[in-house]
């Protein structure tokens, strides 16, 4: 606490509060006289306690100065610290400097420098400091005289100096660029010189490089066979070589460099100065090839031009023109480009001669080939769009009545085809052109001749009789934009046998009618020999289909031979077994039995038969029909009847849903579709299975739907199942019997009676047959 600057004050108020305190308490008991008789009593000590005052107001103040004194030497300190931090500081920015600093007395001392003036000078940081700047800078052993030495000058005249001067640095000399300036103390005394240099032999060789180089790049530009010119904004010519002055007439490059842009004749014609102004305006860069300008002589030649602004910061302070003669060089081109084109023309012909051959050649051997007619044709349209050029291609035969073309391949723009198509609503394929008297077909065919036109709206009402589209034939024609067509009468035998017609969008001449007759007679033995071949094929496929036809016919025969032996002699065998056991049985209700079982035996044998005789009608037999009025629920009711002791002896379900429908039907033959479809259901079920019957009337048809739990038919079989003697199992050890007439004779009667049969089945899953029937017939 007592290094506290309030110590001092305390203690001197410490000594008032204690005389107070003595005092006070010295004198609480006395008043008036006897107060005066006691102070006199104890005057001297009273003296000495009245001193203790000034005494403690002493030891404070020599406490408080202590501390002030004690607060000085401690800033003292913290200024010098500050001092040496900034003084470190500062050396630290001073050798981070990429410039050398010296800092000289008036005696050519250096008294301080940097790193890098050291590395410039070549010496180290120590010998550096306290050597003479003449010695180091110059290698002299005493100050340099008063016009060469700087240093002097800044101790004399106090002027700051800067220039370049040679330095001697390990027996090396090096340019050092300079700069002194003076340090003045408070009386304006120049105490210092401080030199800030660097070593600037690089720069300056690079500077002397550069002037030889600009110096040989002038002499470059002088001499360039390609004029070169700068121009300022006012149109004067600031640089211009040998060939620029030439281009623009005048007799050397000095004189065209006291001329401006609108001194030189020849660029003010080929409106050059227009084009440099635009470049000066827009600061955009403009090229001009094979520009055509004339010379003073009146010589006309051909430059390519670059006019190329020169920016200074944002703006364009000049431009650059390079104008190069091209004239020879265009003119080689031009004649090179003649050579190129006759080669190329005799390349055309050589590879459309070629491509001629090679069509030729495939016609050929189409006409050689077994090759069906429409691919004849398709390869000869194509061949000759893609060979000889041309936009469309057409191939039409001549009907046997001569009275049509028909369109049988052509090869146009699909877009167009469909606009056509759209507009005239007919196909183009296989499209019949009516040849009538007047029409360019008609001519064509009769004269035996090729036609030439570029009349197409002619030749697009040519194409037919409807006077809708005669109107719009100008439209088609030019939708087509086809300019020129060609027709060729296809003979062979003295006969016309169609006409091949071409198209194209360009006009076409006598040389296309000579060149594409060729390919019509080629066309014509082409189309001839493949009619003669296809006409061959199909006698063929006849004579094939016959033969298979036979084949098939015996195979149904030995079918129909062994089915119906089988199927008619099972039955027959069941019943006469059952009869002849029934005959020696004595039991009455065994006996019973065994009757019913010859006589189901003996139903199904007239089943079959029926069938068979069903199917063995005539065409007209079978489509007679007894029509009546007839109560549906009736004939389905009969078929079940009919069929009760199979169902009973395999354990079927039978569930109906039938509503009374009537409807106009031959009760004879619906029952016997009906019951084919139930015996089907009942012969594929499972022991024990179940059948639903049910009808329905939709709108003026009725339905009727049987389905079963048996053992299902696989898809790719249900087609088979309507056909004649067609059994799932040909096997001879199959499971079910049966003919494999049933459902074809069903579905025949259903159809006869206007309506349709219908198959739905999963293997393993059953199956669903369904009837539709008209409710009326149709007389």
């Amino acid at each position: 606490m007592w290094k506290s600057k309030h110590f001092g004050s305390l203690v001197m108020l410490i000594g008032v509060f204690l005389n107070l305190i003595y005092f006070g308490y010295e004198y609480q008991y006395y008043t008036g006289s006897t107060f005066l008789a006691h102070f006199r009593e104890r005057l001297l000590e009273h003296i000495v306690i009245i001193m203790l005052i000034p005494i403690f107001a002493i030891i404070g103040y020599i406490i408080n100065r202590e501390y002030s004194l004690r607060e000085e030497v401690k800033g003292y300190h913290t200024k010098l610290r500050d001092i040496k931090d900034t003084k470190r500081y500062i050396e630290t920015i001073i050798n981070s400097l990429g410039e050398g600093i010296l800092v000289i007395d008036e005696n050519f001392t250096i008294v301080h420098a940097n790193k890098k003036a050291a590395e410039i000078t070549g010496l180290d940081l120590g010998e550096l400091i306290g050597s003479k700047c003449y010695k180091v800078l110059h290698g002299e052993n005493s100050p340099c005289s008063e016009e060469q030495c700087s240093v002097r000058d800044i101790f004399n005249k106090s002027d700051r100096v800067q220039g370049v001067h040679r330095h001697f640095r390990h027996g090396k000399a090096i340019l050092v660029e300079f700069v002194t300036s003076p340090f003045i103390d408070e009386t304006g005394k120049v105490r210092y010189c401080v030199m800030v240099f660097k070593d600037v032999t690089k720069r300056i060789e690079s500077q002397k490089e550069l002037e030889k180089l600009k110096d040989f790049n002038e002499k470059l530009l002088l001499a360039s066979p390609i004029g070169i010119g700068v121009f300022d904004r006012d149109g004067d010519i600031v640089f211009a070589n040998s060939k620029l002055a030439e281009i623009c007439g005048a007799k050397n490059k000095e004189d065209m460099e006291k001329c401006s842009v609108y001194d030189a004749e020849s660029l003010v014609n080929a409106s050059f100065t227009e084009k440099i102004f635009k470049v000066f305006e827009t600061g955009e860069k403009m090229f001009l090839e094979s520009f055509s300008m004339k010379t003073p002589h009146n010589k006309e030649i051909i430059v390519d031009c670059h006019i190329l602004p020169l920016k200074s910061e944002s703006s364009v302070e000049n431009i650059l023109l390079i104008i190069n003669d091209v004239t020879d060089k265009v003119n080689t081109l031009k004649k090179l480009e003649e050579s190129n084109t006759v080669f190329r023309e005799t390349l055309e012909e050589l590879d459309s001669a070629y491509r001629e051959l090679t069509l030729l050649r495939k016609i050929d051997e189409a006409l050689n080939s077994t090759i069906e007619i429409e691919e004849v044709l398709r390869i000869i349209s194509r061949g000759i769009v893609e060979v000889l050029g041309y936009d469309a291609c057409a191939i039409h035969l001549l009907a046997d009545d001569g009275k049509y073309l028909i369109n049988k391949d052509y090869v146009i723009d699909e877009s167009i085809v469909k606009t056509l198509e759209n507009l005239t609503a007919m196909k183009v394929k296989n499209y019949r052109i009516p040849v009538y008297d007047g029409s360019l077909f008609h001519r064509v065919i009769t004269e035996k001749k090729p036609i030439l036109t570029n009349n197409i709206e002619e030749a697009v009402k040519s194409h037919t009789l409807n006077k809708k589209i005669w109107r719009l034939s100008k439209v088609i024609a030019r939708l087509s934009g086809v300019k020129s067509g060609i027709g060729v009468p296809l003979i062979a035998d003295n006969r016309v046998l169609g006409v091949l017609g071409v198209a194209s969008k360009k006009i076409l001449t006598e040389k296309d009618v000579d060149r594409l007759y060729k390919y019509a007679n080629q066309t014509s033995l082409a189309i001839l020999q493949a009619k003669m071949y296809e006409e061959l094929q199909r006698t063929k496929e006849k004579i094939e289909i016959s033969y298979h036809e036979l084949k098939e016919i015996d195979r149904i025969k030995s079918d129909i031979v062994n089915n119906v032996t089988h199927e008619l002699k099972t039955p027959l065998t069941i019943a006469t077994l059952a009869m002849e056991q029934s005959m020696v049985e004595k039991d009455a209700k065994e006996r019973k039995l065994l009757l019913k079982m010859a006589f189901r035996a003996l139903g199904r044998q007239e089943t079959i038969i029926n069938n068979l005789m069903e199917f063995a009608k005539n065409d007209k037999e079978k489509y007679i029909l007894i029509i009546k009025k007839v109560n549906l629920a009736d004939i389905i009711k009969k078929a079940i009847k009919s069929k009760e002791e199979e169902i009973r002896a395999n354990e079927i379900n039978i569930k109906t849903k039938i509503k009374d429908i009537y409807i106009e039907a031959d009760p004879a033959r619906l029952g016997t579709a009906v019951l084919n479809i139930l015996d089907n259901a009942i012969k594929f079920n499972k022991k024990g299975g179940e059948i639903k019957i049910k009808t329905n009337k939709i709108d003026d048809n009725v339905e009727i739907l049987i389905s079963d739990k048996g053992i299902g038919i696989e898809s790719y079989k249900q087609k088979e199942i309507f056909e004649p003697l067609t059994q799932l199992d040909a096997r001879a050890s199959r499971r079910f019997s049966g003919t494999g007439m049933g459902l074809a004779v069903a579905k025949e009667i259903v159809e006869m009676h206007g309506g349709k049969i219908m198959v739905k089945s999963e293997k393993d899953k059953g199956s669903k047959f369904t009837i539709l029937l008209p409710v009326s017939q149709k007389y």
